[in-house]
């Protein structure tokens, strides 16, 4: 946490150049997403055709993965502000490295946004 706050954060993996995540369901649809997670649907190989449905994934361009995961938090928040928000200063817990405790600070802001959104409703 005080590497985030002091900004002395490690830089994110990279996706590899030019990959596209798409997933193709039973019944021919296709999603950007991973599998198990769903986002936007560009249409159905049988129904749309196979080339309509591509050039509309690739017209939607790139997503990075967390984009993917934490779909709710646009954008999302650098490493110092989830530090400062969802961090624990006086927490104890271990972590393999920087990604995993910024997806949990992540999906902390991710739970505390849906909160937020189910109480205006």
């Amino acid at each position: 946490m005080r590497r985030a706050l002091a900004g002395d954060w490690p830089a994110a993996p990279e996706r590899p150049a030019g990959e596209l995540a798409l997933v193709c369901r039973p019944d021919l649809g296709v999603y950007s997403g991973l599998a198990g997670l769903y986002r936007t649907r560009h249409g159905n190989l049988r129904a749309d055709g196979v080339a309509a449905v591509l050039d509309r994934a690739l017209a939607c361009g790139l997503r990075a993965e967390d984009a993917l995961w934490f779909a709710g938090l646009d954008p999302l928040p650098g490493p110092a502000e989830l530090a400062a928000r969802y961090g624990d200063a006086t927490g104890l817990g271990v972590h393999p490295g920087p990604e995993s405790v910024r997806y949990l600070w992540l999906d902390r802001a991710r739970r505390r946004a849906r909160e937020h959104r189910s109480l205006v409703r």
